[in-house]
């Protein structure tokens, strides 16, 4: 019973974790998102894309860790932790953890395919 339940909460802690690194590097994304969907042509992408890139970069990895935030802060809330101690986090350092690693790495790998594979101009 206790290893589904933390089969179960590693997965979405994963899961969180790849959704919120992917959104700290739409600065990125976005300019390509609206190419393909055909909403910019390829010059507005490109241009739009050094824009955020050079200007917004830092906007955007904070709000993807705000997401992160506010998602361990709503698993503790459902968790029925009243307040947030070490020991609260302690008993659930297996969601929080894998949140957070899986956040990590997912930002690290693609920011370096980013920006060494494939530099912004």
């Amino acid at each position: 019973m206790l290893e589904a339940l933390r089969e179960k909460i590693n997965k979405w802690g994963v899961f969180w974790g790849i959704v919120y690194g992917l959104v700290s590097l739409g600065f990125y994304f976005t300019p390509w998102m609206l190419f393909i969907l055909g909403l910019a042509s390829f010059s507005t992408a490109i241009a739009f894309q050094n824009i955020l890139f050079h200007e917004y970069r830092w906007q955007f990895v904070i709000l993807g860790l705000l997401l992160a935030f506010t998602t361990v802060f709503i698993y503790f809330k459902k968790q029925g932790v009243r307040k947030i101690t070490i020991a609260d986090i302690t008993r659930h350092r297996l969601f929080v953890g894998t949140l957070g690693f899986t956040f990590l790495i997912t930002y690290l790998v693609l920011f370096w395919l980013v920006t060494f594979l494939f530099p912004p101009s």
